[in-house]
């Protein structure tokens, strides 16, 4: 489901990294359509930009990903992040110190260049047009000089309409010709000379210059060629004006074009680098999580663990000193494992010496007294004597014998039954025989999941669970009468909390509470808990207490997954039961 899940997202990633793409390579196609760029250009640009948006997009958004787990705190991510974003930076930095230095060197070609075009069509359009107006000077005086002269010899007459020239015939305004230029194009040039008279001045087409002036309240209509030496000029300036206008106005996309360029380059840099980064980051990374990982197993009291580097570098030396250091260690732990087990020896000597000498001493004492009496008392007597030694013999015997059995079972428990069982179910089954065993104590069992799989032995964890509720029971005998079971899991651990309100436990009390042979009853031989401890430790698990004036709350913790190889300690579960 989860697999699933994952799949789904990366679909809508990609989805949208694709739909995002495609607007820019379209909006850049719209703009390239707008400046008049050429077939070619509309066709690669937006193929570059549709590729680099969709690359850096991806880069994008695995940076994301990356900042993202970082904050979730995965394994890993810190460093390689970190390493991926200083190439990064290093690249950008220098590709935005390099791209700035084109894009200021570009821009400064292009101002100059077109400002040195521009001043030398400005200088030559203004030559040219001083020698057109002294042209149309001199044609204004010879057309004037000819009308005040002959002013009859002029029969063709025209008709200006709505800046419309046309032939017409004397002073009927018939149209006889055609239309010689339909949109005018005035020129609406004055003469200072002959302002009194000439009324307008045309140009008309690219070969003409055309006078038309009043005159007995007609038109004149006068046409002069253009000399060669004024109109090829003319013709090649106004095609280098027209592509000077066109240049002026391709300036405005210069910039963008200089930066989209920088960038559509320095995309598939900054991809290069970044795979090239996350590749170097997931070696360095990868080695050291393994030397971490195996640090977090070597803290958990696996010394049989070593990390697996060939890297030649520092670290690998850090990996073979890793290895070295971890040998030493269970070298030390091993040591260590056999001089406390010899001194726990030496300590359960002691207390069973002690213990054995206490039903030792009553046995003696009733022997001996059975040697004195004999053949002194009277049989009667002797035999009254008889009973009551022999019947303090059995008893201190029988006592003798239940701290052989009771020790022989701390020191040789068996081999751990592993099973996957619901733990829930023990519990509650645990909890139902207490409240029928007594009924006037008030025993809940709150579990935090109706059923939850367990690898543990069934029977040792019932002795666990009933000698602590036992225990808690007899310590609220004169108080509350209640007892709680509670359970939690995390991080692959179940944690069982056996609480009650018996008014909490010395300081005094506290710091033996785990001793063999060491007991606050009356009765009992001090090797419960010891047993208990013993039990959870094979599991793999831990056991300990929290205490305060109100009450004692007992915690067992125990691993979801039996390791049925290696014990908390260390120490192979046949290594425990054999004694070493």
């Amino acid at each position: 489901m989860a697999s699933l899940s994952n799949k789904i997202f990366y679909l809508v990633i990609v989805l949208i990294i694709g739909a995002i793409s495609i607007l820019l390579g379209l909006q850049t196609y719209s703009w390239l359509l707008s400046i008049g760029a050429n077939e070619t250009l509309r066709t690669v640009i937006p193929s570059v930009v549709f590729i680099s948006s969709s690359l850096g997009l991806w880069v994008t958004s695995n940076f994301l990903k990356i900042f993202i787990f970082q904050q979730r705190g995965v394994k890993g991510y810190q460093l390689r992040g970190k390493i991926s974003l200083y190439f990064l930076l290093v690249s950008m930095g220098s590709i935005l110190l390099v791209g700035g230095m084109m894009y200021y060197l570009i821009l400064l070609l292009e101002d100059s260049f077109i400002r040195s075009e521009r001043e030398i069509s400005q200088s030559l359009m203004k030559n040219y047009n001083e020698l057109v107006e002294l042209e149309k000077l001199n044609f204004e005086r010879e057309t004037l000089i000819r009308v005040l002269e002959k002013p009859g010899q002029f029969p063709v007459i025209f008709k200006i309409t709505n800046n419309e020239i046309k032939f017409v015939r004397e002073e009927s305004g018939v149209l006889s010709g055609e239309i010689l230029q339909s949109e005018g194009k005035i020129v609406g040039y004055y003469s200072s000379i002959v302002r009194a008279r000439v009324t307008q001045m045309f140009y008309l087409g690219e070969n003409y210059n055309v006078a038309v002036f009043h005159y007995q309240k007609k038109a004149l209509f006068f046409v002069q060629h253009v000399p060669l030496y004024l109109y090829r000029p003319f013709a090649i300036l106004n095609e280098s004006m027209d592509s000077f206008n066109k240049l002026n106005t391709l300036k405005q996309y210069i910039q963008p074009i200089t930066i989209l360029s920088i960038i559509v380059f320095s995309v598939p840099i900054l991809i290069a680098v970044f795979f090239i980064s996350m590749s170097f980051g997931r070696r360095i990374t990868s080695n050291i999580e393994d030397i971490a990982t195996g640090t977090k197993i070597i803290a958990d009291g696996n010394l049989n663990y070593r990390v697996k580097i060939s890297s030649r570098d520092e670290i690998g030396d850090l990996a073979v000193n890793f290895n070295k250091m971890a040998q030493k260690l269970k070298i030390a732990a091993e040591q260590i494992k056999r001089m406390e087990r010899l001194e726990a020896w030496q300590e359960m000597a002691k207390r069973l010496a002690h213990e054995v000498k206490n039903p030792l001493t009553p046995i003696k004492l009733s022997a001996e007294r059975l040697m004195v009496t004999y053949g002194v008392k009277t049989p009667e007597e002797f035999s009254k004597i008889l009973d009551k030694t022999v019947s303090t013999i059995i008893n201190e015997t029988e006592r003798l014998e239940t701290l052989v059995n009771e020790f022989s079972k701390f020191a040789r428990l068996p081999y751990l039954s592993i099973t996957n069982s619901d733990i829930m179910a023990v519990l509650h089954e645990i909890g139902e025989f207490f409240r029928g065993a007594y009924p006037d104590f008030k025993l809940e069992c709150e579990c935090h999941k109706p059923e939850f799989m367990v690898e543990f032995d069934v029977n040792q964890f019932k002795q666990v669970i009933i000698n602590i509720i036992t225990n808690a029971i007899e310590a609220c005998a004169d108080r509350e009468k209640q007892v709680k079971m509670t359970t939690s899991e995390a991080d692959g651990r179940i944690v069982i909390a056996i609480s009650d309100k018996s008014g909490g436990i010395s300081p005094a009390v506290q710091e033996k509470m785990f001793e063999p042979y060491y007991t606050t009853k009356a009765s009992g031989t001090g090797l419960g808990l010891a047993i208990a401890e013993r039990i959870i430790l094979e599991h793999g698990g831990n056991l300990w207490f929290e205490t305060d004036t109100e009450g004692t709350v007992f915690y067992l913790e125990l691993p979801v997954h039996h390791d049925s190889g290696t014990l908390k300690g260390g120490m192979n579960i046949e290594e425990q039961n054999t004694g070493g």
